[in-house]
Formats: structure tokens, sequence, C-alpha cells
């Protein structure tokens, strides 16, 4: 039987052994701990997932619909305990789907929610409301638009019109926006800054009108530090280009420059020695230093392999470990990787790690992967990671009868569409 703690740590985790073990016990001990979950920020390290569907689930296998639909309320209306860790767009995503059923009380509730908060902070929010209200909605959002916003928030209102497209069709979403906007200043406010901002937002990093030669480059480096153009200007470098640029990191000292060097290469290999890269993966800056492993990992050599080694032993190093084992591999590796894993590791160090055996999986896929694979799964805090070495799993068929069943219900959707 699994005790709260237990349990709790695989819906941080976003297992889906959560709702496999509701669905065969009593779950009416962890209903507090789901309705925590839904409400608030997990553990979870995985970016631009969403775990509503997870919620759900994990919902509908406790069955108590008044009880959630009171928590979730009382979420939206109710100063949180720990405003910090409280997740409102989730909160918000979970309330539509109780108001989608004819709700208005905690419809009512939601817009509250997303008014106090400010469209600053909250106005992707309204897209669960568009869902429900369509252009209503968004003149909703147009109202709480501030004078003073800034254009980094403006992508909001892009997604805003991109769910009422969704909901509508593209065709007779934009009918109602232009109708709309004819009647309301404020939405066509909103509508023109947001189309003003968008030149802005696509120059971030983008090429200059003319690629620059290398003397140019280097003035510009010497000027702006890092830019972001540079890995792309390095795929394109001439053999003698990469020369002069690894010549200059190699005799570079400022912090913001090498970092820039570093870049051009990330994508290339260093056509010089490699004594300069690995002391700057020891650098005391983590970006240098991780970037430096970069560039290591494309090239062998016996002094990288011994270097993936040592850093093997630390857990703050062991994912450049297995970067740089990426081109230094040998055949027993994945034995030292696994004797690694079952080491205690805090949960960034043990991410970190999971990357890096994910990028030494693209080069060295052999069968002694397995359990690493394995303890991945099981210990890892990050369900975008989690569903590469399912599928990885899969691809030496290798599955567990136990783990299929529990990807059914994960809270990454590619990892549920792994075995359906």
């Amino acid at each position: 039987m699994a005790d709260i703690a237990e349990f709790n740590e695989w819906v941080q985790k976003g297992l889906g052994r959560a709702v496999v073990y509701l669905k065969a016990h009593d779950p009416t001990p962890f209903r507090q701990t789901v309705l925590h979950a839904c409400t608030h920020k997990t553990d979870d390290l995985a970016t631009g997932g969403d775990r509503t569907e997870y919620c759900l689930n994990l919902m509908l296998s406790i069955g108590d619909e008044k009880f959630f639909r009171t928590g979730i309320f009382h979420a939206l209306t109710l100063e949180p305990k720990n405003p910090e860790k409280f997740d409102l767009g989730q909160t918000i995503e979970l309330a539509g789907s109780v108001a989608q059923n004819g709700d208005s009380e905690i419809k009512l509730a939601m817009y509250a929610a997303i008014e106090r908060a400010g469209f600053s902070r909250a106005g992707h929010c309204v897209s669960d409301l568009i869902k429900l209200d369509g252009i209503d909605a968004l003149l909703f959002a147009a109202d709480l638009l501030p004078s003073d916003i800034e254009d980094d928030g403006l992508w909001q209102v892009g997604h805003l019109v991109s769910s009422l497209q969704e909901r509508d069709g593209t065709e007779s979403a934009n009918e109602a926006i232009e109708r709309a906007s004819r009647e309301s200043p404020r939405l066509r406010r909103m509508l023109e800054l947001y189309e003003a901002s968008e030149p802005k937002q696509a120059e971030k990093g983008i090429w200059p009108l003319t690629r620059p030669d290398y003397p140019e480059l280097k003035r510009l480096i010497a000027e702006r530090g890092a830019m972001g153009y540079l890995l792309a200007w390095g795929r394109s470098a001439s053999a003698e280009e990469l020369e002069m640029a690894a010549d200059d990191l190699i005799d570079e000292t400022d912090p913001g420059r090498i970092f820039a060097y570093l870049k051009i290469f990330r994508d290339q290999r260093f056509p010089r020695p490699t004594n300069r890269l690995l002391e700057l993966a020891d650098h005391s800056e983590i970006r240098i230093a991780r970037h430096a492993v970069g560039v290591l990992s494309q090239l062998n050599s016996p002094a990288i392999r011994s270097r993936a080694l040592t850093y093997l032993s630390i857990p703050a190093r062991a994912g450049d470990a297995a970067d740089l084992l990426a081109s230094n591999y040998q055949a027993g590796d994945f034995q030292l990787i696994e004797a690694q894993l079952r080491e205690p590791m805090d949960a960034e160090d043990l991410h970190h790690f999971g990357m890096g055996i994910r990028h030494l999986l693209n080069a060295h896929f052999p069968r002694e992967a397995e359990q690493s694979l394995l303890l991945l799964y099981e210990n890892g805090y990050c369900s975008q990671c989690r569903h590469r070495f399912v599928e990885r799993l899969i691809e030496l068929q290798k599955l567990p009868d136990w783990m299929r069943s529990e990807c059914h219900f994960d809270a990454w959707d590619d990892t549920r569409k792994l075995v359906q």
C-alpha cells in the first residue's frame, strides 16, 4: 500500500502510476493530495507540457465531483496559502472543464480570478474563457489590457486570437473580431499594439540584413558579446573563418566574449587543439562550462574521455560526462552510467544527467542501456524526458507491461500516444 508521501511523489513526477493505483485502491485518503496537485505547481521539470488531462484522470479516478468542484472554486476565490506555488493557469483550465457543463458560478469565478491577476500575468488564461464564451471573452481581455503593457506581454494577444480561431474556425473568428473591433476601441487598440509588437519580437536574435564576414563579426562580439545568430553564423562559416574564430577563442579572457565564441562552435568541429576547451569546461560560469562541454562533445580524444569519466562520479557534472561520451563511447560505459544513476542525486542534477544520456543515446544505443532507461523512468522529475526514455525502451522491445499500463495515464501527452 502506498502512503501519502509516496503517492505525492508519483503525482509530482507526473507518473501514470498514480492513476493506476487510484483505480485499484480506496482513493479517499488521496483526495487532498490530488486537489493540491491540480491547483499548484508541481516538481515536474518539463517545459511546455499540459497536465490538465492528467489531473482530470486523477480526479475521475477518485470520483468525488463535489469535492473537486468545491476545491477548485475555493482556489479561484480565496487567497492562496502559498501564492508562489499556486498555479492559476492550471486551476482556470480545470475550472473550465467544470464550467462547460453549465456551472455559471464557477465561470464567473474564472473571470474574477483573471481580472484580479491582471492581463500581464494572466491574459493567456482568457483562452479558457474563449472556449466557453467566444468573442465576448476576447472583449473582456481587451478591457483588462493595461495602458503601459510591455511588448513582451503582448504575445498573449496572439494566443487568444488563435484560441478563438480554433474554437470558431479561422474565417468566422476573423469576421467576429473585425465586427467587434469596429465597436470596441479597446479591442482595436489591443490588436494594433500586438501587430506593432510582432516585428520587434521577431527581431530578437535574427540575422543582420547581410551576413557579416569574420572581421565584422569579431567587432560585433567585442561590442555586444553573445548574439542570437552566432550559432547560425557558425553553421555557414568557411574553414578559414572557423580557424580565425578558434584562435580568438583561445586568446579571449572576457567571459561574455568567450561565451559568444563558444556559441559559434556549438554545431561545428573545433579546428584547434582542445586544451583551452578543457580549461573552459571547468569555468566558474556554468553557461561557459556547459557550452565548452557542448563543443567538446563533438570531438574524440583520450583526454576528453578521461574528463568524461572524471565528471561521471560528480553528480553536478554527470550530465556533462554523458555529453562527452557521445563521441568517446566504449562498450560497457552504460554500466558505469547505471551505477551512477543508483547513487543519490538531486532532481536538477538527475535531469541534467538524463539530458546528457539522451544526447549519448542519439549516438550510441546499445542493449545495455535498458537498466539505465528503467532507472531514469523511475527517478526522473521531467515528464518530457520520460517520454524519450519510454520511446527508447519501446525501440529495444523492452517496455514492461506495468510501465505500458502507467503510460496510458502519464502527464505527458506524447507518452500517452506511444502506447495507444
